[in-house]
């Protein structure tokens, strides 16, 4: 029987992202968790159907990747995805029945190359909106009560708003919010 975890080589890969995306945005395990099952959800369900629903277990501290996806048992299976035949069926389950639904191991790399694209789009999204609530939480207690310092990346005086690099993250001020008789010139602090 196939295994249905990913190649040591993939495995190493998403570890090492993982890594990554734990050290730069401070995003925490259950989070990166999430994301990477919806991804693989999107994935699956761009595959099998939305109305199939698979069991996904990601484990992001080895990187292992379990997929199962409901099978009906048939004699003749028609449809790779969602039917499987009485005598494949005996690899699951001891005396398996015509009708019987198993939950059948696949591996991730059966989905295909839409389904991959999927998923890295979603598990972009997914981090892209964990990144904006984190960056929304640090800064959202100092609103009004707090100066921070900052590097102007653009002025536009037409519209009175200046871009303003506060460590990791690109502001906006207003005009309104600035001290009178400052000059507000790129790249100055």
């Amino acid at each position: 029987m196939e295994t249905t975890h990913n190649s040591a080589i993939g495995r190493d890969f998403i570890m090492q992202e993982l890594g990554e995306l734990k050290r730069e945005k401070g995003i925490t395990r259950e989070e990166l968790s999430e994301a990477m099952h919806d991804a693989i959800a999107a994935a699956v369900a761009k595959r099998i159907g939305k109305y199939l629903e698979p069991e996904i277990i990601v484990d992001v501290d080895t990187g292992e990747l379990d997929i199962k996806v409901p099978k009906e048992v048939t004699e003749t299976s028609v449809s790779n995805w969602d039917e499987i035949t009485l005598k494949e069926a005996e690899q699951y389950k001891s005396n398996p029945q015509l009708g019987d639904m198993l939950m059948v191991p696949i591996v991730i790399k059966d989905l295909g190359r839409q389904a991959a694209l999927i998923a890295k789009q979603r598990l972009m999204e997914k981090l892209r909106e964990v990144e904006k609530r984190h960056v929304y939480e640090k800064y959202q207690s100092k609103i009004g009560n707090t100066i921070l310092n900052g590097t102007v990346i653009k002025g536009d005086e037409r519209s009175g708003y200046y871009s303003i690099n506060i460590g990791k993250v690109d502001a906006v001020l207003p005009k309104r919010d600035t001290i009178p008789g400052d000059e507000i010139e790129r790249g100055k602090n």
